[in-house]
Parts: C-alpha cells; sequence; structure tokens
C-alpha cells in the first residue's frame, strides 16, 4: 500500500490521539563520515518510534522504541529534531510522534522487538536517501539532515559559534541598558500602571529579577539531565507572593545584575552541541537551551520597551 496525502489530513471524527517517540541514531566512521541508522523489515525501512507508555517521558520512550526497533542501547543525546503528525497505518488513531537525534558507537546492535524481524541498516548521511516507508520521515531526514551532520560533527547550525556571541552580548547588555534607563525615575514613574494587566516599572524590575534564578535553574536541568520536564510558574502569583509591589528598586537592580552574570557565565561555558541539549516546558512544549536563550533576550526587550513607554506616558 502506497502511504500518500490522506494520512496526513486528521478526520473531523473517529480518531484517537496517540503519543508516539523516536529518532534518529548517527554514527562517525574512521574516516568522519556520518552514517545513519534505520530499521529494516524485508524492504521495508522506517526511523525506530512508537507509542509513548504511561509514566514514560517522551525521551525514554524513545530510547526504548529504538532499542526494540533497531537495537542500540548506546545513545547519546544530541538534540531534539521536531514533531511529525499523521494518521497510523489503520487509520484509526492521530499520531504525534516526537524525534530526537543521538549519536552511537555501536555498528551491530541486535532488536529486541521478537514481532518483527527487524534489523539496523545504515546509510550515509551525505549520500542518497534510501526510500522510506512514511513520507513524513523521508521529509525529516532530508529537511534535518545538515543539522545532524554539523551535530554528529560536534557543531551546532542553528546555534553557532557566531550566533551565540550575539545572544551572550545582548543578554549582556540588559543590565547596563535597565540601570541607564531607571536613572532618575521617581517614586511616582516606579509605580505607575497605565495598562492594569501589566506590572508597574517597580514589579517589572523585581520580576526580571526573580526570573534569572528560574532560567539558570531550567538550563542546569537541560544540561545536566536527558530531555527534563521544566514547570511553568504562575508569573503574577509569583508578583503577589514576592511582594512586588514593595519591592526595593536597588536592591532588585542589583539583584538582577548578579543574576545575569552567573547566568551569562553558564552559557559562554557551554559547547555548542550543549546548546541544542533539550527539555519539556510544561506550557511551551519542547524547547532546547539555544532557544530558551534566545527566548530570554526577547523577554528583556519586552520589558525594557514597557519601561521606555511607561516612562514616556508619565
Amino acid at each position: 500500500m502506497t502511504i500518500d496525502e490522506s494520512w496526513y489530513v486528521r478526520p473531523a471524527s473517529g480518531v484517537k490521539d496517540r503519543t508516539s517517540a523516536g529518532g534518529v541514531v548517527l554514527r562517525r566512521d574512521e574516516t568522519g563520515r556520518v552514517w545513519f541508522a534505520v530499521a529494516r523489515e524485508g524492504s521495508l525501512l522506517i526511523l525506530p518510534k512508537g507509542g509513548v507508555k504511561r509514566r514514560e517521558s517522551l525521551l525514554e520512550g524513545a530510547r526504548r522504541e529504538i532499542q526494540e526497533e533497531a537495537g542500540f542501547t548506546d545513545l547519546t543525546l544530541l538534540a531534539f529534531l521536531g514533531s511529525r503528525e499523521r494518521l497510523d497505518y489503520a487509520r484509526t488513531r492521530w499520531i504525534t510522534t516526537h524525534y530526537f537525534v543521538f549519536l552511537t558507537s555501536e555498528t551491530a546492535p541486535r532488536p529486541t522487538d521478537w514481532r518483527h524481524a527487524y534489523v539496523a541498516d545504515w546509510f550515509p548521511l551525505d549520500g542518497e536517501l534510501p526510500q522510506m516507508f512514511w513520507p513524513e520521515q523521508a521529509a525529516l531526514l532530508e529537511t534535518e539532515r545538515a543539522r545532524m551532520q554539523q551535530l554528529a560533527q560536534g557543531e551546532s547550525d542553528m546555534f553557532n559559534e557566531r550566533t551565540r556571541t550575539y545572544i551572550l552580548h545582548g543578554l549582556s547588555a540588559t543590565p547596563i541598558l535597565l540601570e541607564e534607563m531607571l536613572k532618575g525615575i521617581t517614586e511616582d514613574e516606579l509605580n505607575r500602571r497605565p495598562d492594569p494587566e501589566r506590572f508597574t516599572i517597580r514589579e517589572a524590575v523585581a520580576h526580571l529579577a526573580d526570573w534569572e534564578g528560574i532560567w539558570l535553574e531550567r538550563m542546569t536541568a537541560m544540561r545536566d539531565t536527558d530531555h527534563p520536564t521544566l514547570p511553568g510558574y504562575d508569573e503574577g502569583q509569583w508578583a503577589i507572593d514576592h511582594d512586588y509591589a514593595h519591592a526595593d528598586i536597588v536592591n532588585e537592580l542589583a539583584k538582577f545584575q548578579e543574576g545575569r552574570a552567573r547566568m551569562t557565565a553558564f552559557l559562554g561555558g557551554l559547547s555548542g552541541v550543549q546548546w541544542e541539549r533539550p527539555g519539556l516546558h510544561e506550557e511551551a512544549g519542547p524547547m532546547t537551551i539555544g532557544t530558551l536563550a534566545a527566548l530570554m533576550l526577547g523577554h528583556d526587550g519586552y520589558h525594557l520597551r514597557q519601561i521606555v513607554d511607561w516612562r514616556a506616558g508619565s
């Protein structure tokens, strides 16, 4: 049976959701060439993946499925590749599959799934791609292979050295800009609230200072743990619990400056591959250390613009 576009259109009713996980396994040969593994059953080629079990994380599910269908146990996580959606083969479930990319030193793994006669087969990542059974897997390999090539070589294309340097310069600049913007500010300006749904300037500075510890906590977990779950926090409730409305602006600015110095030192000590280390945010979904750093930079800009607007309207 040929898999056509109809497998990628969700029916209006009659299908249940299913979460799946799997991935691409890479290895480097003695010449440095990068190869990727597929699970082969006869002429059928697939990337190993399958349903995530209850109380199993996406990464745990991906590792288990890869071991079952391709046999790999020596897996070093490189990055999260993204998600793909389609109907299952029987067209009874709508599957969302989350794909990771791993590096291995194994060359002759033994699949453990006794229900199928799978064997692992290797193809060069820089060569002609094989005919995959599922079109979205072929598309994933095609669109991500340049990135995977660099990851396997210890590099990152999305957050290359130049990009990382600019992000770090931007993050380092925020405490300097914030200090300049607060010079000569009055108590009335600090407590003015033009928009009832947004922080005052005093609260915004306290919020920035508080969040430095949260950013660093999340990134440290992503660096040290395979695909950790990153808890979300209620910003409004934190503002109440930490009494942002009565925060000392001098102390909060100093706290933010110290926290940002720790954060930039942390990021500056990471390799390009570590910037691709993934985590799963409870509210925002999958992200890497790099995307979290970029989010921080945008978060800074949002509140700096707010302070300019609030003071201009005084």
